[in-house]
């Protein structure tokens, strides 16, 4: 693992690996996008589909120590809604971070960090925290993830599978709001507006 890691942040992260279950939704009948990563001790998963206004779902669940022959292990569960902006910024994928409110500032310099949004994530280089520092011991509530080179490449194609599913709806429904170009890789790193009819690309850093 690169750089130093975070006293907020627990090894255990460096464990979860992506797996190919599938992502249980309420929304059966929209075409939905999403990942999932687990270790023995916790699992992350991400959501979206195209009728979910302009929201991902984050969900994590922790084992918060383990279990006795017979008993589950004791656990917490979190969720929340990431915009498609926040979701770039938790798993690496852009440095711009200008729009940055006066709480999260205070908790990249108070931890340290690269870049942080209140009640959601906490992030320095490549470790990320879920839904924010913890005390990087055995019985932290917060979820702790190592993001490679590999998990990263992944969120970047889960962006593509969507916004490319999001153009074939709109060609189908809203023709002449259709704009071919929303299916490069460049216009997958500006969804920042709320998804719409409407909506135009604006330019954010994609690294």
């Amino acid at each position: 693992m690169a750089g130093e890691r975070p006293t907020w942040w627990h090894e255990g992260g460096a464990k979860l690996q992506r797996t190919d279950k599938p992502i249980i939704t309420p929304d059966k009948f929209t075409p939905s996008y999403g990942m999932s990563f687990e270790s023995p001790a916790a699992c992350l998963s991400v959501h979206t589909s195209l009728g979910s206004g302009s929201d991902w779902r984050i969900n994590w669940i922790v084992k918060t120590y383990q279990g006795h022959v017979g008993y589950e292990a004791p656990r917490v569960k979190g969720s929340r809604d990431f915009s498609d902006l926040e979701v770039a910024e938790a798993f690496g994928l852009t440095n711009d971070f200008s729009s940055l409110e006066d709480s999260d500032a205070e908790l990249v310099a108070r931890y340290n960090a690269t870049i942080a949004r209140t009640g959601r994530f906490i992030r320095a280089g490549n470790y990320l925290n879920v839904p924010g520092p913890g005390t990087g011991l055995d019985g932290d509530a917060n979820l702790s993830f190592y993001l490679t080179a590999g998990v990263k490449n992944t969120v970047r194609e889960l962006f593509t599978a969507f916004i490319e599913g999001y153009n074939e709806r709109i060609q189908q429904t809203e023709p002449k709001f259709y704009q071919p170009e929303r299916k490069t890789l460049a216009a997958v790193a500006q969804l920042l507006q709320p998804r719409g009819p409407e909506w135009i690309p604006e330019p954010v850093a994609w690294i």
